[in-house]
């Protein structure tokens, strides 16, 4: 059971220290508890944001521009929450331009497992 993480580092119950080889739910770039992220949460809270599904924050429009100042082929972008908004996001977009309902989807594949509206 991990008690505590900082940077690329996380510590169990014992006080055993490991390194974040797996890096997963969103410390990839920056590390677990950077201090300006977390800032940036505490100041979110604080002014009594509301982040979850609210529509368009200004956090997110200036995310946007940043990109598209960035990726000079980057006209529109969507914020979403999960890899799987975005897959569903993907396929619709595909579904729409290409005038096409099928999806070709490997079996056995990701996701492996359970039910899928992909399938």
């Amino acid at each position: 059971m991990f008690t505590r993480a900082q940077g690329s580092r996380l510590w169990d119950a014992d006080g055993r220290e490991f390194i974040d080889y797996h890096a997963a739910f969103a410390p990839h770039l920056l590390g677990h508890n950077h201090p300006e992220i977390n800032a940036a949460v505490r100041r979110a809270m604080d002014e009594g944001w509301s982040l979850m599904g609210s529509g368009t924050t200004p956090w997110e429009a200036n995310l946007a521009e940043m990109l598209c100042a960035a990726v000079p082929t980057l006209d529109l972008v969507q914020i979403l929450n999960t890899g799987s908004e975005a897959t569903a996001n993907a396929i619709r977009l595909a579904r729409a331009y290409t005038d096409c309902d099928d999806v070709v989807v490997t079996l056995g594949g990701y996701p492996r497992g359970g039910s899928s509206s992909l399938h």
